[in-house]
């Protein structure tokens, strides 16, 4: 069974989409004669809707009626195979037959060579469990293995019909010969192949869950007598590896599905930031192409990591509609069902907030749950559940921290490499300029840090307190509408962030020197007034607009 998989936190969508647009630094080579300029670097445009429809092959979706942005994560949580749940016991059966008295007589009296003729019938009982009780099944593989054993002291042959097991409406039928020759017990078997069958277990509409057997014996006398105690045994082994169809009752089988655990990666970015989500959702799409009703229920879910919020309960687990079941073969029935912060306790975004690493479920189904009904299930008959989680950006996130590692050649996206004239010592210093218009409610640092090939940090762009430059300052968020308007928490206006920072010529010197290959860049964001546990909302329509700019000195002598 496939597993529940949460994936990716929604703001590390935002942070994790926004750099992915990359900016190049890979243009701050100067024309040799201009000791002083300044040039652009780069410019992106970072539209959230845009974004989206990047990532929509992956399930990142927003809600096309509300435009909020959400991401809806799709899974098949559990698939049931008819021929992987319903099991046909393998059925044996031992029938011992004596001859008829007046057959004795006869064949005492006829002396050597006499053959005698006589029939018998044996209503046998097709042994199923769960208190089921089968009319027919179509038999896509299968076996009838038949062995005799005679203690006659006279040949036989013995012909077998089963009237109820048919092939294309012909009855089966099977000879077998005991030929006695001065022992006993004289034997005989025979195997056949019942794939295509029918076995019709209404004995005529009589009762279900046997059928009637026909055996007649041809006997013929070797001139030894009879003593009235002997018998022909027929030992019977069915075998339903599997089937095409079965109609009848099936019974009550409960258990179907067992214990489980779902790794939840949500978190895993973080760096022991939180995300609070208001309004999670698991939407259950659950599909029936079986002619019987089933019931399942989550009996435990608890999430282990966790330390307050442990075991996950309330009627949204316990209490799931019954499955309803198809109406005819190759239909196709649904049933669905929500999973929310109304029904469940505590609530998802309680055991969400603590950031799980796992949740572990133990789940069960019953077939037939109110009793009797008139059944059928083909044998590719599938129950399956597919999971919809829907994480609606409407909450909020704080120091979350993200990181990632791109290529650049210091000493290359100066102009600074062998074939040029320009050297380190003519480097003064480089300024950068990053101008943000942020239209999301999101506050974002940013620390960009300088290493070799081995990774080995060299050192970092911005030297200040904590390590990290706020560059982004979140837009004005309006919370003055009722929490109930669709446009509480939404960005009205964005705002604009300048960050200068001087490149100087001690760490250029310093990066080439460490042969700086690497750039690693980590965000932390926290949206507006996250501390205070004020929710926002993310829209498509969402913009961040990141203008890039350098000014590069260098000290050149123009007389040279």
């Amino acid at each position: 069974m496939k597993k529940i998989v949460f994936v990716l936190t929604a703001f590390s969508l935002i942070i994790g989409g926004c750099k992915k647009k990359e900016i190049a630094l890979d243009n701050l080579k100067a024309p040799v004669l201009d000791p002083s300029f300044a040039l652009p670097i780069g410019y992106a445009n970072l539209n959230l809707g845009d974004i989206e429809r990047e990532f929509d092959v992956n399930n990142f979706v927003y809600n096309d009626n509300s435009n909020l942005f959400e991401i809806v994560y799709r899974d098949r949580i559990f698939e049931l195979s008819a021929n992987d749940v319903i099991q046909i016991p393998t059925q044996n059966y031992s029938t011992a037959y004596s001859m008829p008295v007046s057959n004795q007589t006869a064949l005492i009296g006829g002396g050597a060579g006499f053959t005698t003729n006589y029939s018998q019938q044996s209503a046998i009982t097709f042994n199923v469990a769960n208190g089921a009780q089968l009319d027919s099944v179509i038999i896509q593989t299968g076996s009838l293995a038949i062995d005799l054993s005679s203690d006659f002291m006279h040949s036989a042959t013995v012909n077998l019909t089963i009237p109820s097991l048919t092939l294309n409406g012909t009855p089966l039928q099977q000879t077998l010969n005991v030929n006695y020759a001065g022992s006993t017990p004289v034997l005989d078997n025979a195997n056949i192949d019942l794939s295509g069958y029918t076995i019709d277990l209404t004995n005529g509409g009589m009762t279900n869950n046997s059928f009637n057997v026909t055996v007649n014996f041809q006997v013929t006398s070797s001139g030894n007598p009879i003593t009235g105690t002997e018998q022909m045994t027929l030992d019977m082994q069915l075998d339903v590896n599997a089937f095409d169809a079965i109609w009848g009752y099936l019974g009550q089988v409960t258990n179907i599905l067992n214990q489980d655990t779902s790794n939840i990666t949500l978190f895993d970015d973080l760096a022991g930031g939180q995300v609070h989500f208001e309004d999670p959702r698991i939407h259950l799409i659950i599909g029936n192409t079986a002619g019987l009703e089933v019931q399942t229920q989550f009996s435990a879910v608890f999430a282990p990591d966790n330390s307050t919020n442990i075991n996950l309960g309330g009627p949204g687990l316990t209490s799931l509609p019954l499955i309803t079941r198809a109406n005819n073969p190759g239909d196709t029935t649904l049933t669905y069902h929500t999973i929310d912060n109304n029904n469940t306790s505590p609530t998802l975004t309680d055991v969400l907030d603590e950031g799980p690493g796992e949740i572990v479920y133990t789940s069960s189904a019953t077939s037939n749950p109110s009793g009797f009904a008139n059944n059928f299930v083909l044998g590719d008959a599938l129950v399956w559940c597919e999971a919809e989680v829907v994480l609606p950006i409407f909450g909020w996130a704080r120091n979350f921290t993200l990181a990632d590692t791109t290529d650049l050649d210091v000493a290359d996206a100066l102009g600074i490499d062998s074939s040029s004239n320009i050297t380190v010592e003519d480097v003064e210093q480089a300024l950068l300029r990053i101008v943000v218009d942020n239209g999301l409610p999101i506050d974002a640092g940013l620390q960009l840090y300088f290493a070799d090939t081995n990774f080995v940090v060299i050192d970092s762009l911005f030297n200040v307190p904590g390590g990290i430059e706020n560059v982004f300052e979140h837009g004005i968020v309006d919370f003055s509408l009722p929490l109930t308007d669709p446009n509480h928490g939404k960005v009205t206006q964005s705002t604009r962030t300048i960050t200068d920072v001087v490149v100087s010529q001690e760490l250029i010197k310093k990066l080439i020197n460490g042969n700086a290959k690497k750039l690693i860049y980590k965000t932390r964001g926290l949206t507006n007034d996250a501390y205070s546990g004020q929710n926002v909302k993310i829209f498509p329509e969402y913009n961040v607009d990141i203008k890039v700019s350098a000014k590069v000195d260098f000290n050149i002598d123009l007389e040279d």
